[in-house]
This record gives structure tokens, C-alpha cells and sequence, in this order.
């Protein structure tokens, strides 16, 4: 699930704030790289399990003697409380087995919200259309990937929620969405409690590209501002914003010790960085700096990939 892209983002983030500490402990900002990875997945498996909590919920209000109305409308949860593909995700096994080992989050953390989220959803279009349709698994289905992606992750409160659960959950809600809703997708009418969710990562390689790639950014802080300075000539590299010294830094790391990843990828990748963290004219900059240090390494014989 979690790509170079987004790896590439958090060695970045972590770097940086090692850049500020400037402590000397590797292990520890590999060990918050890790963390900072993991949290993003742990986002992934919220978003499934707050499905499941959203039809707990639901069943909790149907016991109620007066029913449920939301803006004046009784609400016929039958459907809800029946929906099939809600009920593979509570007998999953490794959703199951993160919800214990996170507690209950949802329905004791943020038990308005989901409240508060669920009456959103009964009183909406979606579940009208969804109660009024032909029963069977499909629509069971689609209803939750569409309350996920129409109201869900668009609701200003759930992003507040993600804003303040995680400062590595802001950033990655359309990444961990997009892969619960290709899960959502890819369970059948016969998915049992088996049925295999998302991996943590979505390459062979798992976590030792980025581990590597912080490590390298790290060891050869010193090296890298050296190059960075030659290239620039007369420029002072204080004038840099740190932001775009720090790209600079980890793209180097990248090509440098990273031979089978094409230069262009490299070089695409960290002006896509440019455009999410800095300044208006940090794309062009990091392209122009980083094209020429490409040539200058590949002229010392320092840079042989296409």
C-alpha cells in the first residue's frame, strides 16, 4: 500500500527535523521513519473499521423503543443493519485483531463523531437510493464505498479528526482512502474472515528503500552541501530556504546510491516535493539545480543510469 511516492515524502519530513535537532541519532530517525509509515497504514485500517463502527452504531440506535429520525424522518435501518459486506469487515480476521490491539477507537474516542457522521448518512440521497434498491450483496457493497467517498472522508469534521490524529494522517487521508476503497472492491460475496486486506507496502523492497534513502541523506549530509554549493557557484547556499536545501539533499542521496532508479524518475519525484512544500518558484529552482548536478556527476564519471 505504501509507495515510493509516499515514502519519499515522509524521509523528507523526518529529515528535516533531524536537519533542526541535529542529534547524531540515525537509528532514531529511522526508527520515527518507520513510525511515520506505520501510522499512515493504521489510517487505511481506521477508515475500514470505522464501517464497522458506523453499523454497530446503527444497531445500537435500532433499540431504541421511539426509532430513529433524522430531520424529522423516521429512518428504516433494516437494510443497514443487514448490509453483507459490513458484516465480512467485522469478522475479518486482521481488521479484528488491529481493532483489539488499538482499542476501541471509534466508538469510545470518537463516539459523537460517529454519531454524528452516521445521522449524515440516513439522512442523505445515497441511503434513500440505497434502501429503495434491489437487495443483494453488490448494493451492499457499493453503498459503503459511496458513503466513504461521497460523505465520509469529505466531511469537515472527519478532516479535523485526521488533522489532529496524526501529523502524518493530514496529508495521506486520499492515499489511505484510495486503498480502502480498492479493498472495498476486491471483496466478493464468498470473502470470509480470511480475506486478505492491503499489505503495508506495496513493493518487495517494503520499508529498506526508505530506510536507506534517510540513512544515505544523513551520512552524507556534509558531502551533499558541498555538491550542492559547487553547483550553485555563486550562490550562497545560506540564501537556500531550508526546505529546498533539504530536497536537494535527499535527491542527491537518491541518485547517487539508488542505481536502478532512472534519473528522470528521481528528477520528477523531488520537483513534485518542490510543488507540495515550498515556495512558488521551488520547482523550477530544484529542477535547474538538480539537472545540474546530474550533468557534473555523470561528466566525473559519478552517475552511470540512464
Amino acid at each position: 500500500m505504501i509507495n515510493r511516492v509516499l515514502m519519499r515524502m515522509r524521509v523528507l519530513q523526518i529529515f528535516f527535523a533531524y536537519g533542526i535537532r541535529d542529534d547524531g541519532n540515525v537509528k532514531g530517525a529511522e526508527k520515527e521513519l518507520l513510525s511515520s509509515l506505520g501510522k499512515t497504514y493504521d489510517l487505511y485500517l481506521f477508515l475500514l473499521l470505522l464501517i464497522v463502527a458506523l453499523s454497530d452504531e446503527a444497531r445500537i440506535l435500532s433499540g431504541r423503543r421511539e426509532g430513529v429520525t433524522v430531520g424529522g424522518k423516521l429512518i428504516d435501518l433494516s437494510r443497514m443493519l443487514s448490509n453483507r459486506f459490513a458484516g465480512q469487515l467485522k469478522v475479518n480476521v486482521q481488521l479484528a485483531d488491529f481493532a483489539r490491539a488499538h482499542g476501541d477507537f471509534w466508538l469510545t474516542e470518537h463516539r459523537m463523531f460517529v454519531r454524528d457522521i452516521l445521522k449524515k448518512i440516513l439522512g442523505s440521497e445515497l441511503y434513500d437510493a440505497y434502501v429503495t434498491s434491489e437487495d443483494g450483496y453488490g448494493a451492499d457493497r457499493n453503498f459503503w464505498y459511496k458513503a466513504l467517498k461521497r460523505i465520509i472522508i469529505e466531511d469537515a469534521d472527519f478532516v479535523d479528526l485526521a488533522e489532529r490524529g496524526s501529523i502524518y494522517w493530514s496529508d495521506a487521508v486520499d492515499l489511505a482512502a484510495g486503498y480502502a476503497f480498492g479493498t472495498i472492491k476486491r471483496f466478493k460475496p464468498e470473502s470470509d474472515g480470511g480475506h486478505t486486506l492491503c499489505p503495508m507496502f506495496s513493493q518487495d523492497d517494503g520499508s529498506i528503500f526508505a530506510t536507506t534513502l534517510l540513512r544515505h541523506s544523513i551520512l552524507g549530509m556534509e558531502d551533499h552541501r558541498e555538491r550542492i554549493t559547487g553547483t550553485l557557484k555563486n550562490w550562497d547556499i545560506g540564501r537556500l530556504s531550508r526546505i529546498d536545501l533539504n530536497i536537494l539533499q535527499v535527491a542527491l542521496a537518491e541518485l547517487l546510491y539508488f542505481p536502478t532508479i532512472p534519473i528522470a524518475v528521481t528528477m520528477s519525484e523531488y520537483i513534485d516535493l518542490a510543488r507540495y512544500f515550498g515556495a512558488p518558484k521551488s520547482p523550477g529552482f530544484i529542477n535547474g539545480t538538480l539537472d545540474a548536478m546530474v550533468r557534473e556527476l555523470q561528466s566525473e564519471g559519478k552517475l552511470r543510469k540512464p
